[in-house]
């Protein structure tokens, strides 16, 4: 039989691309609402830095500064909800240096919008309201204007 094992938490990284006062969001092809670009964290890579380029690149086809963690949590992912696993979530934010983002891998498309404007808790998918949260509180936090 199947060896017992333990409950495990599957690792993914979601990222803020912030261009100016625009941060870039992306749709999959089955959803109605928008989300940070992200994914799962891949065995071979050294870091969680390492994951969110490599997300951002297939999903977008952009290019990332440094992405600069800025927390993370549990995430109420669909596909494990009956199940002892469970997603969780590392957020970066990271600035756009270069490319033309256009949807790529599994996201539909993408968009640039006003974070200062964005109707989230609306247009968001319901998983990515903390992280957008969490992503508003950072950025008022470290780009007060002086």
């Amino acid at each position: 039989g199947a060896a017992q094992r333990y409950p495990t938490a599957f690792q993914t990284v979601d990222v803020a691309i912030v261009k100016g006062d625009e941060v870039l969001l992306a749709q999959k092809p089955s959803e109605a609402q928008w989300r940070f670009v992200g994914g799962f964290s891949d065995v071979s890579s050294l870091s969680l830095e390492e994951d969110a380029r490599r997300e951002v690149m297939e999903e977008t086809g952009l290019e990332i500064s440094d992405p600069v963690y800025i927390g993370s949590l549990k995430v109420n992912d669909w596909r494990y909800r009956s199940e002892k696993d469970c997603v969780k979530t590392a957020l970066f934010v990271a600035d756009y240096t270069f490319g033309s983002p256009k949807g790529a891998d599994d996201v539909a498309c993408v968009k640039w919008v006003k974070f200062k404007e964005f109707d989230y808790k609306f247009n968001l998918v319901e998983e990515h309201v903390p992280l957008w949260e969490m992503f508003i509180k950072h950025m008022d936090r470290n780009h007060k204007s002086c």
